[in-house]
Parts: C-alpha cells; structure tokens; sequence
C-alpha cells in the first residue's frame, strides 16, 4: 500500500496498515496485535525501504543480519528490542536467522484506552527521534518481557468483553518493563528538563520546513539560546543547530526515496532559498552529492 503524496511519485516507499499483515480470519479487529518476528520477515517487499502506519516494538530472541531505521543500520541480536514509532523508514537486510515477537499496535490505541496523560508522557521513548531506537535487556530480565508477551497472546485468543483494556493493561505493563533499561535522562516522571526538550523537539517537528533559523525556537520556548544549546547537547548529544540540520536531511533523503522531485524542488519545500546551499549541506552530511545519491536510488 503506497503513501500518499502532494508530491509526484516515482520511487513510491510502502506503507503498510496493521490489517497488511493479518489474515482477516485470524485478526480480531484489535488495534494490537503480535505476531513471531520469522512470520514478519517472511513478507518480501520489507527487504526494501517501507513505512508502517503504527508503532512497532521488534522483540529479538535471536537474530543474525541488519536492519535499518531511517537509513541506520544496526545489527540483530539476541536480547535486543527495537522501538519502530509510524513513518519511520525501515528495512531488513542479510538477516539469516530471526527469533522473537514483533507487538504493533495503532497511534489511537494507548488515546482510546488510558486516559491519565502522565502514563502517555512516560512512553516518549517509543519516539526514537532522539536517541537510539533500540535497548539491550539483560538474561533474566529478558525471560520476563517474553513472559509478558506470552501473556498477551494467551489474552488476545480468549473471549472477554474487556479484551481490549485488558490488552492496553498489559501493554502498559511491558512499556514500563522497558523503560527500567532506559538510561535515567530519559525517564520522563519528574524529569523537567526532558519535558522541555520535548516541547522542542514537537517544536522542531511542526516547524523544521518553515523556520531555518535558530532564534525562532528559543524565543518560542522563552528561553535563551544558551540554555536551548545545552538542553539539545544534553538529550542528543549535538549542538541545537546540527539537530535542526540533521532532522532536515533525513527528511531529503526521505523525499528522495519517495518522490520524483529533481533536488532543487526538493531544496525549497524544505525551506531552503539556495539549492546549492542544500546541495553543499547535503554533502557535508552524506559525503555524497544530493544528485548522485537521487541517482543511486533510481539505479537500484
């Protein structure tokens, strides 16, 4: 199932919708679901570049290859869950051999369910726009999470009218099991600096094609530059204005994959006056010119 665009389409990315990946005998209209990761990475078209509509947490018991997250490559292994949140690009690549759960459930799920906002709050971390889209779970503490999920599956094939909220209960309590292996930093309860960072980073979120310029996101938070530099070096581990430039490169390389705009097309609808500026930024991000790179990908 394709994306949909403004733009005109060549190298169309897939996205795919829950429901692509259930049989509708077996799937309970459920906005969770799990199936086992070799069941996932039977469908060929996740070979190449595609989008979900949906969170994704990848639970590897086991696992040999790569996958990529927003053109990121890291390896598979056992012990290892990865947090895929909807339209991130992602992409399996060598893998001969995988063992262990994917969990999807829709962005409407955890809204429908919990209403207490600090519990939604605390789950930030699935949006890995910010630090690494993945965490390493010791042994033993690895046999829980697989308990849970074996607890999920046995709710989701049984008969309950309060199927649903059971399932959310569940989740909730697998949620919190992660974020024990979170790195205290990004712990949102009662951490003030984090909640500001996210107020910046849905700040970026809503405004990186529109406003360039740095000043607009300090003044907007009511906070001196100084102090934006160091929340951003403090979360991502980079100057604010490299996280700005980094957010708008993936979204070109994004564009490039999905669209059939020549690069200087592309260059304005991210904001940029100068095409060969884009071009000269591109390039110090990439090592590789936006050009070539647009070929590459017509080339494959």
């Amino acid at each position: 199932m394709a994306a949909n665009s403004i733009y005109p389409t060549m190298n169309v990315i897939p996205q795919y919708q829950m429901d692509d990946f259930f049989e509708s005998d077996n799937h309970h209209h459920f906005d969770i679901d799990v199936l086992n990761l070799p069941e996932t990475y039977s469908y060929p078209d996740l070979a190449i570049p595609h989008k979900h509509s949906f969170y994704s947490i990848l639970i590897v018991s086991e696992g040999e290859g790569m996958q990529a997250i927003d053109f990121t490559f890291y390896p598979l292994k056992g012990g290892r869950i990865f947090f895929l949140s909807p339209h991130q690009l992602h992409q399996w690549k060598k893998v001969t051999r995988l063992e262990g759960f994917a969990i999807s459930f829709s962005t409407d799920f955890l809204d429908t369910l919990i209403t207490d906002r600090e519990i939604h709050k605390d789950f930030r971390f699935l949006h890995s726009l910010t630090t690494l889209p993945f965490i390493d779970i010791p042994h033993d503490s690895f046999i829980r999470v697989l308990e849970i999920i074996k607890h999920i599956q046995y709710i989701y094939s049984e008969s309950s009218p309060f199927k649903e909220k059971i399932l959310a209960a569940n989740l909730c309590g697998l949620l919190y099991t992660f974020i024990e292996f979170l790195s205290p930093r990004y712990r949102y309860r009662g951490n003030k600096d984090l909640h500001l960072f996210t107020k910046l980073t849905d700040l970026v979120e809503d405004n990186y094609k529109l406003h360039l310029e740095t000043g607009f996101y300090s003044s907007s938070l009511h906070i001196t530059y100084q102090k934006l530099n160091r929340l951003c070096r403090h979360f991502s581990e980079k100057p604010f204005k490299q996280f700005l430039i980094d957010r708008l490169m993936l979204e070109a390389k994004r564009m490039m994959h999905a669209t059939a705009l020549p690069v200087a097309e592309i260059a304005f609808a991210l904001g940029y006056d100068d095409p060969g500026y884009f071009a000269r930024l591109f390039k110090q991000h990439y090592s590789v010119t936006p050009t070539d790179y647009k070929e590459s990908i017509d080339l494959s």
